[in-house]
């Protein structure tokens, strides 16, 4: 982390990031600086990579797959989506970070996809996040990370 907040660059190359699951394609993504407003409101102010990807396997194996990989990088499980969709929210802090991860698996399009990203039979389309706030970075802004 320099001066300028969290990148996406170190973000997207971070320990974290790198492991997806065996196998899956990225059919969307996007990044943003930390500072840099995004989410339907712009006003979550984290550093933020996420990709929609695709793969052929069943949705409790990518599931599962994430929470041992996570696990052992030292992420504790934080809360899940309940009736509302099959995912998992992941926290881990630091003094000098406040770190979020979550994977969503997704049983239907989103309705922004682009052109070509439109889900097909026989595979399971997931989004992964990964977010990081500076802790006392008025750039980070005050409002906590949103998953």
């Amino acid at each position: 982390m320099g001066s300028e907040g969290i990148s996406l660059e170190e973000l997207a190359a971070s320990e974290d990031w790198r492991p997806h699951y065996l196998g899956s394609v990225v059919v969307w993504g996007e990044a943003h600086d930390e500072g840099e407003g995004h989410g339907f409101d712009l006003l979550d102010r984290s550093a933020m990579v996420r990709e929609y990807r695709r793969v052929s396997r069943d949705p409790e194996e990518i599931l599962d797959w994430y929470e041992d990989q996570l696990n052992r990088r030292g992420w504790a499980r934080t809360g899940d989506f309940g009736d509302r969709g099959l995912g998992a929210w992941y926290q881990r802090e630091t003094s000098k970070r406040s770190e979020h991860y979550v994977i969503v698996i997704r049983s239907q399009e989103p309705l922004s996809m682009p052109p070509g990203a439109q889900a097909r039979p026989g595979t399971t389309m997931f989004d992964v996040m990964l977010k990081a706030s500076s802790r006392g970075d008025p750039r980070a802004g005050d409002r906590p990370i949103q998953a």
